[in-house]
């Protein structure tokens, strides 16, 4: 059969275009296998340091988490945001004013299987993009912290906590 030669320059296109999205598709992998490579190597570089500020945070989320206060707030909010930084998907974002990651205390509701919550939501371009529970805020420990969180997230949270400043995010948190 005489198949036209239009007809075989589009099956030819097509095959390269879905070799170059297959190829793009290995690149990303590899892109982001590199970069978990590269955060495990921060991680165990600067895990001392880290979790120095990070038991001073779980100190501080526990002790707020057991005040009379913390529960109203929780009571009539539901969530409660504790941290605030601009970083996107456990890497700075310190230009972006629309990407963040945030720091949330939370009332689970009664279908799921934990209870309240310490949780990390991350936010682009003001929506909600992803999130994930850390533990239960009566049992934060160092170890939930160190591995999931930059080291430089940890430093800034502590760095606020000690000046005061994690009070305007609860406040925010009420508004």
């Amino acid at each position: 059969m005489n198949i036209p030669e239009i007809v075989r320059k589009r099956v030819e296109e097509i095959k390269a275009r879905n070799q170059r999205q297959a190829d793009a598709k290995v690149e990303a992998e590899k892109r982001r296998a590199r970069e978990q490579r590269e955060f495990d190597r921060l991680i165990r570089v600067r895990a001392e340091v880290s979790k120095v500020y990070a038991k001073k945070i779980c100190r501080w989320v526990t002790e707020f988490y057991k005040t009379p206060e913390a529960g109203e707030m929780l009571r009539l909010r539901r969530a409660v945001k504790i941290f605030v930084a601009p970083f996107w998907q456990n890497k700075p974002a310190p230009d972006s004013v629309a990407t963040w990651t945030a720091v949330e205390l939370r009332v689970v509701d009664g279908d799921e299987i934990y209870d309240d919550a310490v949780c990390v939501v991350e936010y682009h371009k003001g929506m909600k993009s992803s999130e994930w529970r850390v533990a239960s805020p009566t049992s934060v420990g160092v170890d939930d912290l160190v591995p999931c969180l930059h080291p430089d997230f940890l430093k800034q949270w502590a760095e606020e906590i000690k000046s005061g400043k994690v009070w305007q995010y609860v406040e925010s948190s009420l508004r």
